[in-house]
């Protein structure tokens, strides 16, 4: 990627990481907080945000009722997965329901990071794009690789059929789309080592912290 500088500001800079199932995603974000940036997780967020007696709880329990609920009251987060990524209507509807739970949850996060001065903030957020929020952070960070590679590693990851695997790629917008709508695009179409110098490279700039996209 390439890059413009301005002075040095007191702003704080919001980073968001995105990128579709099985692009390395979680790789990029770990390697990140092992060089010493704060990374807020949305998916651990979401967690957190819809645990049995939350008000995203309720929100879910509302739309999906008892068919998605474990012996002891807790989400069946694998059965509702199932049925998220097979039912568009369904994913719909448990979007609109962890959306604002979520989105809160961040915010508290963020205000945090801020009060104790981490003035770069890196958001891993899996529908950054899917939900616009792009649009709020600078740089949007795409971790991208073609769907071919996203279905064979799916496959062989979690033991899946391809059809099966080529459902849930399809259930997110194409990683090409993606692409275009990133500052910046890491390409982990290759190996590990094909791509820590371009997160080491990344780092750099942002530790910087005048970057300009």
């Amino acid at each position: 990627p390439h890059y413009t500088y301005t002075t040095v500001n007191s702003a704080m800079l919001i980073v968001g990481l995105s990128g579709g199932i099985a692009c390395g995603k979680s790789t990029v974000s770990a390697l990140l907080q092992e060089a010493g940036l704060p990374v807020i997780d949305c998916d651990a967020l979401a967690h957190e945000s819809t645990k049995k007696g939350s008000w995203g709880y309720r929100r879910i329990f509302q739309k999906f009722g008892q068919d998605i609920l474990l012996n002891d009251g807790e989400i069946d987060r694998e059965a509702l997965g199932r049925l998220v990524f097979s039912n568009a209507s369904a994913r719909k509807q448990l979007n609109a329901a962890v959306h604002l739970p979520v989105a809160l949850t961040l915010l508290k996060r963020l205000c945090w990071c801020w009060m104790t001065s981490h003035w770069t903030v890196v958001v891993d957020m899996p529908l950054l794009f899917e939900t616009g929020m792009y649009r709020f952070m600078r740089p949007s960070v795409a971790v991208w690789c073609p769907q071919e590679v996203q279905v064979s590693r799916l496959m062989v990851r979690n033991s899946m059929t391809r059809e099966d695997a080529l459902s849930r790629v399809n259930s997110q917008i194409p990683t090409d789309r993606k692409k275009t709508l990133a500052d910046i695009v890491l390409d982990n179409s290759g190996t590990l080592q094909d791509l820590k110098p371009q997160v080491d490279e990344l780092v750099v700039k942002l530790k910087r912290k005048g970057v300009v996209w």
